[in-house]
């Protein structure tokens, strides 16, 4: 977690120029600040509740642990849950995988226009929360951030 506060600062992917991008052979390279991280309790909850100014609930230990994904967005630090199949794309894309390839994985499973739906929700998620530094549509990946 260390990383999340040293990490050098890399500017994050624009929205400009991303019509011109050929997705099916685009490998993502997501910020090097990135860190995943599994919570054994409902300590997120808690935190949440008490920024939101709402009564938290009790402490606990979770049945089934949440997945958490935590980054710097410029001198902010930001937290989200995030379930299994977001969590298995991003390290998809981290290890070298093209965003095409991404998506006929996820359309395999979900269905054509359910997949594409999925993937491009994620997709505007990792690009609005300034995650994604570079995009390689060239064919040449980009060492893997894992």
């Amino acid at each position: 977690m260390e990383e999340l506060f040293v990490a050098a600062d890399s500017p994050a992917v624009g929205l400009d120029g991303l019509g011109n991008v050929d997705w099916d052979r685009a490998v993502l390279t997501f910020s090097s600040s990135i860190e995943l991280m599994h919570l054994q309790t409902n300590g997120f909850v808690i935190w949440s509740a008490l920024v939101d100014r709402k009564e938290p609930p009790a402490p606990q230990y979770l049945d089934m642990p949440d997945m958490v994904i935590l980054w710097r967005q410029g001198e902010q630090c930001r937290i989200r849950t995030i379930d299994d199949g977001e969590l298995q794309a991003l390290l998809k894309l981290r290890r070298g995988m093209t965003f095409g390839a991404l998506c006929r994985d996820v359309a395999l499973s979900l269905g054509e226009e359910a997949g594409m739906m999925l993937v491009g929700r994620w997709l505007g998620f990792w690009l609005s929360d300034q995650m994604v530094v570079a995009i390689n549509d060239r064919g040449q990946a980009e060492p893997p951030c894992l």
